[in-house]
């Protein structure tokens, strides 16, 4: 009864509109006959009206109205010895509290704006003329207008939501903030309405609601977003996502030679390693290398506005956290070493770096050997239905042979330039076949592995490598730059050590007349159909090539030829 007295309204029924807010721009005027405030018998707008969907369904909890009681009600008095006192605290909110709900229906005529500028702002520091604004533009701002304002104003109203003391219901009040947000966000600096939002729904209990208006949500490792998006096509997930992970890692030269090789050698082998974790413990790599955990954390409440809450006001909550494990630090570089001994196999070296493959299955090196191994499809379709027979008229004329005739001209230069690099070419293979290989900084086995196939795998680097080259295939690559348009060669030529900030591309490309999710998109598309991975990523701040890429950079700053 207490509250149905305190917050008396007229319930009325309106068309509800979630459109954005705009701020309109108000032209003060003096009003030479300035009307008396007025208390309204009847509510001067319509709650309903201003509910947004996501928060709609949310109850003020008792615990929040109790508070409120206390808030408002007198202190206790004590009688010592026939002297009678009484103690309070909070003085300053609980009479801005007070002062909040005599003034919950006080609404004035169209005036002109004082200036206002205080800290912790409230009702007390208002005198006539700046309260009169106040109530003018808060009944503005409930009804959907937004006309221009000092921040001072703003926070008088968001004390008031956030105490509950200018309504009582929650819906109301996150609504109301999130409106104030949306309408004044590039007026006035007042990015920590996002916390106050935050708090609120932490306060009622909406915790999952509330991670979205937290200012540090949960973080997902990327490394788990990407086996978990995925799961049934592991070997597209970029290498630069992987090497966060490896540990003791001493490049070797075959690797510095050989590395986009080795790479594509674990990318491909993924699936396998899973395989592999499936049969020996019927678990996924993304089960195998992550787990959650449930934690309490804390979380203050409200810090540095004008509250009625108890001093102490934080609250503990459980959250789902997800962490690596030592089996993923362990087992990623053991991998890593495995993919690059089977790479060094398969290209007819026998010297294997020393590892402890007794973390994987005996037969798993056996079976990328063998995986690699098999023949390497040619072209992207495949014959999915053989033509039946068809009934055929008579046949159709042919073309009248009208073709001009070409004659065909040699281009003499551009031949005696071939020639001449194709000599340098195989005076460098034959030079490298008769210098000793140094490779004592690497770690090698000594065991004889015998003498590799090499008539039957190894022709390169064996069929899986027939067509690469030191970096990735070569005709992908001419297939991939070739798709590019001048502008997203431009773009590309813009990067610096595989980085480019997002400042700096969005200003390029707008300078093209480009979008840079367009040419993003569009980029990794092309990506996708030619190097069958993405080009690039967006880190937030910057936009990375993945590294495996870096040959494609390079020829088209004309590094490479």
């Amino acid at each position: 009864m207490f509250f149905k007295n305190l917050f008396n309204r007229d319930k009325k029924v309106s068309i509800k509109s979630d459109k954005a807010p705009e701020v309109t721009k108000t032209t003060h005027f003096v009003n030479p006959e300035t009307k008396q405030n007025q208390v309204n018998q009847y509510s001067f707008y319509i709650e309903e009206s201003v509910y947004i969907d996501q928060f709609k369904h949310i109850k003020t909890t008792p615990k929040i109205l109790n508070m409120l009681a206390a808030a408002v009600s007198k202190p206790n008095s004590e009688n010592r010895n026939g002297i009678t006192f009484t103690v309070t605290y909070d003085v300053r909110e609980r009479n801005f509290v007070r002062d909040s709900i005599k003034y919950k229906n006080m609404t004035h005529p169209k005036c002109e704006m004082p200036r206002f500028q205080a800290f912790y702002s409230t009702f007390s520091d208002m005198n006539k003329e700046q309260k009169n604004w106040y109530f003018y533009w808060r009944e503005q701002v409930i009804n959907g207008h937004y006309p221009e304002t000092d921040l001072s104003y703003i926070y008088v109203f968001v004390y008031e939501l956030i105490n509950y003391s200018f309504n009582p219901n929650a819906a109301f009040n996150l609504s109301m903030m999130d409106r104030l947000y949306k309408a004044y966000k590039d007026q006035h600096p007042i990015e920590r309405f996002i916390r106050l939002i935050g708090d609120m729904l932490y306060e009622l209990g909406e915790y999952r609601l509330a991670e979205k208006w937290s200012p540090n949500p949960p973080q997902v490792p990327p490394l788990y977003k990407q086996l978990n998006e995925r799961q049934d096509s592991l070997s597209r997930i970029s290498i630069t996502y992987w090497k966060n992970y490896l540990t003791k890692h001493r490049p070797s030269k075959f690797f510095v030679e050989n590395k986009n090789k080795i790479y594509k050698t674990f990318k491909e082998c993924l699936p396998l390693l899973e395989s592999s974790h499936l049969k020996r413990n019927n678990k996924k790599l993304i089960d195998v290398y992550f787990e959650q955990r449930e934690e309490t954390e804390q979380r203050w409440l409200f810090p540095g506005m004008v509250s009625i809450r108890a001093e102490n006001n934080f609250i503990k909550y459980k959250n789902v956290n997800i962490y690596p494990t030592e089996r993923l630090l362990k087992e990623v570089s053991a991998f890593f070493r495995l993919s690059e001994n089977v790479t060094r196999l398969l290209n007819g070296e026998k010297r294997q770096l020393q590892m402890d493959e007794g973390i994987f299955s005996s037969e798993l090196k056996e079976d990328m050997i063998e995986f690699l191994s098999r023949p390497k499809e040619k072209g992207r379709f495949k014959t999915v239905k053989t033509k039946a027979g068809e009934k055929t008229g008579s046949a159709i004329p042919l073309k009248p042979d009208d073709k001009p005739k070409f004659v065909i001209e040699f281009n003499d230069e551009r031949i005696k330039q071939l020639k001449e690099e194709t000599d340098l070419l195989v005076d460098e293979v034959e030079r490298r076949s008769i210098e000793p290989q140094d490779e004592d900084k690497e770690i090698l086995g000594d065991a004889d592995l015998g003498e590799p196939e090499i008539e039957e795998k190894d022709k390169g680097l064996n069929k899986f490598f027939s067509s690469s080259g030191d970096d990735i295939d070569s005709e992908q690559i001419e297939v991939f730059v070739d798709s590019l348009s001048a502008t997203e060669k431009a773009f590309i030529q813009q990067f610096k050590d595989l980085e480019c900030s997002k400042s700096e591309a969005v200003l390029f490309l707008k300078a093209k007349g480009q979008m840079l999710g367009v040419v993003l998109s569009s980029l990794n598309e092309k990506a996708q159909d030619s190097l069958e991975d993405n080009f690039l990523e967006d880190d937030g701040e910057f936009l990375s090539i993945y590294e495996e890429f870096e040959v494609v950079v390079n020829l088209l700053k004309g590094e490479v030829t």
